[in-house]
């Protein structure tokens, strides 16, 4: 709260005692500062507070700039991606002419002087001079690898879907899109294979899929940071499985736990449908072929962790899979649903944005604390605890017991 009151308070002050141009400059440097003494929580308010204060000052001839040529910025991007072009700026020591970026790229050097002044004027690069440009740390996002593809996947994949959005959901009278084999995505793409399932078959968009997943994954913000995985071990039965990874791909979250927590005992277990999905290996994780829509094969585990399954499906099969883990579980067992939850007010737009998009691709949907309470009653379980680990979007640890073990409310 004092953070915030002091953006406040900066962002009131009238200043009466400083020069126009004076006081801005005076402003932002308080503002820089306040925003780099922050955590990363405050770091993100003071950046929603810029944001607020924008719009506030802005006329509507304003916001209808702002808006109307929103889509420009990603295809702008996505044509300096395919020019290599902040690479070439990215690696050099000094600032590059047009004239010499051109050389580099072999793009001509008429179209290129607008494509950088347009780059320039987003804050993708820095125009120095007069037809000369240098990278900033702005243009990192278009560098490094994982972030790059994401750039290149949503223009090229993801970007017929949300243009063909709008014309989907008046054909089908504005439906909530709940099924993975219709929806904008499959629409625009002519499929009637779930996204996942089409992205198979291209394997230039599955290589930048997975590239851009993987950094979404390195997020530092981990729930071992919120969850108290270092009890578990003393309620933990002699040979009962520690942590089984439902669905958990190539076992990024089972390695992360056994590295983070060596000293836990019990067996660690990542199950997924795909045979040959263990790309990384530990000798302490197993690796199971499983379908999680089956019966579970291990009973009795302390902890059922499923990291972005359930928002993947609509309530009845979501039911079924917490259904499968809820008849495998003994007194003592958890179900971790590791996913965002939607606040039920003032959502963030990075939570909101991220909801729509796995609506119009996936057919999936975030979901409210509401909505998992329900989730888990209509599923036989009971919502024991909620873990906060990331403000920005509500990433969450949601822990669910079965009904009969109502003592352990706030135990992990």
């Amino acid at each position: 709260m004092a953070l915030e009151a002091g953006i406040d308070k900066i962002l009131l002050s009238n200043g009466a005692h400083e020069e126009q141009p004076d006081r801005l400059d005076t402003l932002l440097a308080q503002i820089k500062y306040i925003a780099a003494e922050a955590d990363d929580a405050g770091r993100i308010k003071t950046l929603e507070k810029l944001r607020d204060l924008s719009c506030s000052i802005e006329t509507s001839d304003d916001t209808a700039k702002r808006l109307l040529y929103n889509n420009l910025q990603l295809a702008a991007i996505r044509v300096g991606i395919d020019l290599k072009l902040f690479d070439i700026l990215d690696e050099s020591s000094q600032p590059l002419t047009t004239s010499q970026l051109a050389k580099a790229t072999g793009a001509v050097p008429d179209f290129l002087r607008r494509l950088l002044r347009y780059l320039a004027s987003i804050a993708m690069i820095k125009e120095t001079d007069e037809n000369t440009y240098a990278a900033t740390k702005i243009t990192n996002v278009a560098t490094l690898p994982g972030y790059r593809a994401g750039l290149q996947v949503l223009f090229d994949m993801v970007g017929p879907a949300v243009q063909n959005w709008p014309s989907f959901s008046k054909e089908t009278g504005y439906a909530n899109i709940t099924n993975k084999t219709n929806t904008p995505a499959t629409d625009a793409w002519n499929t009637d294979l779930p996204m996942i399932q089409w992205m198979q078959t291209k394997p230039d968009f599955l290589e930048r899929y997975n590239a851009f997943m993987k950094v979404l994954e390195s997020n530092p913000r981990s729930w071992f940071d919120v969850y108290p995985m270092e009890l578990c071990s003393l309620t933990l039965k002699q040979d009962q499985p520690l942590f089984l990874d439902v669905g958990g791909g190539s076992g990024h979250q089972a390695i992360r736990l056994v590295e983070r927590f060596p000293e836990l005992e019990g067996r660690v277990i990542v199950q997924d449908i795909q045979s040959d999905t263990a790309s990384l290996r530990h000798e302490r994780v197993e690796f199971m072929r499983h379908d999680f829509f089956e019966a579970q094969p291990i009973k009795g585990a302390k902890i059922y962790y499923l990291r972005n399954i359930i928002h993947s499906w609509s309530s009845d099969q979501a039911i079924l899979i917490l259904q499968r883990l809820k008849e495998a579980m003994v007194p003592n067992s958890v179900i971790l649903i590791d996913e965002m939850i939607l606040p039920d007010t003032g959502a963030h737009f990075h939570a909101a944005q991220l909801d729509i998009m796995m609506m119009i691709i996936l057919g999936a949907v975030e979901r409210t604390e509401k909505d998992f309470q329900k989730l888990l009653h209509d599923s036989g379980l009971k919502l024991s605890k909620i873990w906060v680990y990331d403000e920005s979007i509500r990433r969450a640890i949601v822990g669910a017991v079965l009904p009969t073990d109502l003592y352990r409310l706030s135990k992990p």
